[in-house]
C-alpha cells in the first residue's frame, strides 16, 4: 500500500505540476513504477495462496494486477497521463478491496484465539446506533462533498514551478551553448 501510495501521489503531482517539479515528479513516478508492480504482484499471488479468496476475493486481486499493469505502461509512456492516475486510484482501492474480499466473513482475525475473531455477524450495531449514525451522515455528507468541490475549485490551477536550470557551457561538451 505504501508503494502504491507514493505512486500514485507522484502521478498526482506530475499531472498537477510545472518545471522542476514536474520532472522530479515523472522521474519519481517511474522510479516507483516497477516496485509497486512487483509489490502488488508478490500481495495478489500470496493473498491467492494464503487466503484462498471466493469469487470476490479473486477479481478484486485480478482488477488489481491489471489496473498495476496498465499504470506501469502509462508511466513510461506518457509523462502527465490522467490514465496512470486513474490506473493507480484503481489499485489502491482494488488492493483495499482485495483484502476485506479475502477475509470475509472475519473483520480482524484475534491472534490469541479464534474465538475472539470480529466476524460481521458480532460486529453489527444496534438499530439506535443506525439510526444515529444515518442522520449523522445525512448532515455531514453533504457538507464534506461541499467543501470537497470548494478545495478542489480553488486549487483548479496547475502548480507553476521554476523553470529548469539552463545547461552551462562546458568546454569537454562543444555542442552545449549559453543562452
Amino acid at each position: 500500500m505504501l508503494s502504491l501510495c507514493l505512486w500514485h501521489g507522484a502521478t498526482f503531482l506530475a499531472i498537477r505540476c510545472t518545471g522542476v517539479v514536474l520532472d522530479r515528479a515523472v522521474d519519481l513516478k517511474r522510479r516507483l513504477a516497477i516496485p509497486s508492480v512487483v509489490l502488488v504482484l508478490g500481495f495478489a499471488i500470496w493473498t491467492y495462496l494464503m487466503a484462498c479468496p471466493g469469487l470476490a476475493g479473486v477479481v478484486t486481486l485480478a482488477v488489481t494486477v491489471l489496473a498495476t499493469a496498465i499504470a506501469v505502461v502509462e508511466a513510461f509512456v506518457v509523462p502527465r497521463s490522467g490514465r496512470t492516475f486513474a490506473a493507480t486510484a484503481v489499485a489502491v482501492g482494488g488492493t483495499v478491496a482485495s483484502i476485506f474480499a479475502s477475509l470475509y466473513p472475519n473483520l480482524l482475525i484475534s491472534s490469541t484465539d479464534p474465538a475472539y475473531t470480529l466476524t460481521v455477524q458480532n460486529s453489527t450495531s444496534s438499530q439506535y446506533s443506525l439510526q444515529v449514525m444515518t442522520w449523522v451522515a445525512v448532515v455531514m455528507v453533504p457538507l464534506v462533498l461541499a467543501y470537497q468541490v470548494w478545495t478542489y475549485w480553488v486549487f483548479r490551477a496547475r502548480l507553476i514551478g521554476p523553470a529548469a536550470p539552463v545547461a552551462a557551457v562546458h568546454p569537454a561538451n562543444p555542442t552545449t551553448s549559453a543562452p
